[in-house]
């Protein structure tokens, strides 16, 4: 073989082999839907930021629902998976939307508990309070809603005022400007709310709420 006919056998067998390998690299996009800024999404934040979709050909996104249930995401049909609670699919089926189902979980039980204001040293003692709670339906409502009714005794909306403040971060932040009395916080939040003096009233975790 000439050495003409060996560059050019070279360069086709290198154009063969970096077509190929660009082949190799080509992943599938997949965005997936998240409801909160919470250490519960820690697993899929460090997913997306280390690209360790990349290992089962997959190009990994989040975006973050807002103020709507992720599960809204899911019936827009642009986004085929949310890392949500099962309540929200739950809630979802209630309203007849049938065609969705929960397929894996990472959490076997509810964390954290209830913080308030250092004036307020016992459960009993959120009567005729406010508590910030996420948005209706959310787990931040429901579970703090079954435990002033069930283990305190404390009936929601007429013994202890329900105010919806949004994402679990802002309830420290209606704590801090005395918006609310009391709110139902969870890692890593807790932590965060023990530096800025806050009382640690209820534990979910003491209650045995699974």
């Amino acid at each position: 073989m000439t050495r003409k006919k060996s560059l050019i056998a070279f360069w086709l067998a290198w154009m063969t082999f970096v077509s190929g390998a660009g082949a190799a690299v080509q992943l599938d996009s997949l965005t997936v839907g998240y409801s909160s800024f919470s250490g519960h999404y820690t697993p899929v934040w460090i997913a997306v930021e280390d690209r360790l979709g990349r290992k089962y050909g997959l190009d990994l996104k989040v975006v973050y629902a807002g103020r709507m249930r992720p599960q809204q995401l899911l019936v827009s049909g642009e986004i085929p998976i949310v890392i949500a609670t099962g309540s929200g699919a739950l809630t979802s089926h209630i309203l007849g939307v049938k065609d969705q189902v929960i397929v894996a979980n990472f959490i076997d039980k509810v964390g954290g508990g209830i913080y308030a204001r250092g004036e307020i040293k016992r459960p009993e003692d959120l009567r005729g309070k406010t508590v910030g709670v996420g948005r209706a339906g959310s787990i931040s409502d429901s579970i703090a809603r079954y435990v002033l009714r069930a283990k305190l005794g404390l009936v929601p909306d007429r013994d202890v005022k329900l105010l919806v403040v949004g994402e679990p971060a802002l309830g420290i932040q209606a704590l801090e400007r005395g918006i609310v009395d009391a709110a139902p916080l969870s890692m890593p939040l807790p932590l965060v709310a023990k530096k800025m003096g806050f009382r640690e009233l209820v534990s979910y975790d003491a209650l045995g709420i699974v």
